[in-house]
């Protein structure tokens, strides 16, 4: 009973992770904010149909439009190996999860481990970044809810697996 609901729970992490690609990742805000606000409509990137509305709260998703778009259509290596630095990553992060829900439906627990790790590692590498190059914080930009979600999320999965991993082996030892 106790590892289905520990399952359950990782299940639950996985789908909030998913869905927090598209909560804010960099939150505007002071006056930059209030601007925005006042003004939802007015075009912010047209190259990626931007208003100023869209870009109040920009999400992982969002980040991974802007980026793909800077790829596609931009040829300077130092804008290039930038929007790499941001898409790989992010490319990563649902890759992992999506592979630590397949895990837990599987009860592969070193996998698991193994994806949570590499998605702790995608997160450093992703967070690292954006902060090295002075996107956040700014004095538009702050860090956004996803920016710590993440790690609260893989955090939670990894003890949980952990303590499945135990309670298997104190199982064993018992039978």
């Amino acid at each position: 009973m106790e590892k289905r609901i520990l399952k359950i729970l990782i299940l639950v992490l996985c789908i909030i992770g998913i869905i927090s690609l598209f909560l804010p990742y960099e939150s505007s805000k002071g006056e930059y904010r209030e601007f925005l606000k006042k003004n939802p409509d007015a075009t912010n990137m047209p190259e990626v149909g931007f208003t100023n509305k869209d870009v109040i709260d920009i999400s992982l998703a969002e980040n991974y439009k802007i980026y793909s778009f800077a790829i596609n259509n931009y040829y300077s290596d130092e804008l290039y190996d930038d929007a790499l630095f941001n898409i790989v990553p992010t490319i990563a992060i649902v890759v992992m999860i999506v592979l630590i829900a397949i895990f837990v439906l599987l009860d592969k627990k070193v996998p698991i481990i193994i994806a949570d790790i590499l998605l702790v590692i995608s997160l450093i590498i992703l967070n690292c970044h954006v902060t090295s190059r002075g996107i956040i914080p700014t004095d538009n930009y702050t860090y956004g809810l996803t920016y710590y979600l993440y790690f609260s999320i893989a955090s939670v999965i990894l003890v949980s697996t952990i303590y499945m991993m135990i309670t298997d082996r104190k199982k064993k030892v018992t039978e």
